[in-house]
């Protein structure tokens, strides 16, 4: 397996070096448990505010408000910035970690596994979240994920990896209507719902 990681023509990772991705506000990462990746102590207000503060986002003055903001933009209401993250449902806490994302305005949200590990309505919920911050803010969202239905339902383009080396790429809907890769028909085959929907 080779190949490089470019972020506007600069190298973002190569071998022996640490990836240059968390040190470059453009993009940004979600990981896949929102509840190990915000610190259980702190607010839910806190969380943002260390972020916008620490970063210099925004002026200090202008924090509380930004904090409310990025709530906003995630479908959350200002009022829950005092409550700690094991007061929220798993569904919550992935989108309070998605608007501490947006802090930083990024052009490229790398979002990994985001709703495995959700139930399927609130999977539905925060996928139609990703789907409506891609078309109002032109935000590039590189979603990885083993669910095909996921694919289906939040991305127009697709690359499957198979051993470590991308085998397909296209628009979701060609390369799932018209596999030409064996994986990739064998994960289509793994999720019958979605041969139906497709």
């Amino acid at each position: 397996m080779a190949g490089e990681i470019r972020y506007e023509g600069t190298l973002a990772s190569s071998a022996g070096r640490r990836p240059a991705f968390p040190r470059v506000r453009g993009v940004q990462t979600v990981y896949q448990d929102p509840n190990s990746a915000l610190n259980p102590r702190r607010s839910v207000g806190s969380l943002i505010n260390e972020v916008l503060r620490v970063h210099r986002l925004v002026p200090r003055s202008e924090v509380a408000d930004r904090c409310s903001d990025l709530l906003a933009r995630v479908g959350l209401s200002a009022s829950i910035k005092p409550r700690r993250p094991r007061e929220l449902s798993g569904g919550m806490c992935q989108r309070v970690a998605i608007a501490r994302a947006l802090a930083f305005e990024p052009k490229i949200l790398v979002a990994d596994e985001i709703v495995s590990a959700l139930d399927a309505s609130v999977q539905a919920q925060v996928l139609n979240l990703l789907v409506d911050l891609r078309e109002r803010t032109g935000i590039a969202i590189l979603l990885i994920t083993h669910d095909l239905a996921v694919v289906n339902q939040a991305c127009e383009r697709v690359a499957v990896m198979h051993d470590g080396e991308v085998v397909e790429t296209g628009p979701t809907a060609e390369v799932l209507r018209r596999p030409r890769h064996t994986y990739t028909v064998s994960l289509i085959e793994a999720v019958p719902r979605l041969e139906k929907s497709v």
